[in-house]
């Protein structure tokens, strides 16, 4: 998500507090960024990745096709 944040963040961000990570276009964060850390394309089985290991999801309040994951350890400031 970091590089995403830097140099492609009309894809995916974190959100302005750091807390959350924001999914702006699924079809080409599916296509070309879920491929390169994991072994699938598959939107829906990153999601059962992101719910096994705690994350919550829920739609932006300003556009409800983003998608707003978050988890109480996951944040942008914290790298362990």
């Amino acid at each position: 998500i970091v590089h995403l944040d830097k140099h492609n963040p009309e894809i995916a961000a974190f959100s302005a507090d750091g807390s959350s990570f924001e999914v702006y276009d699924l079809a080409t964060f599916s296509q070309q960024y879920l491929p390169q850390y994991f072994k699938h394309s598959n939107w829906g089985s990153f999601v059962r990745q992101l719910n096994l290991y705690g994350f919550t999801s829920s739609r932006s309040r300003e556009n409800a096709d983003v998608q707003v994951w978050r988890h109480e350890y996951f944040h942008r400031d914290k790298k362990e």
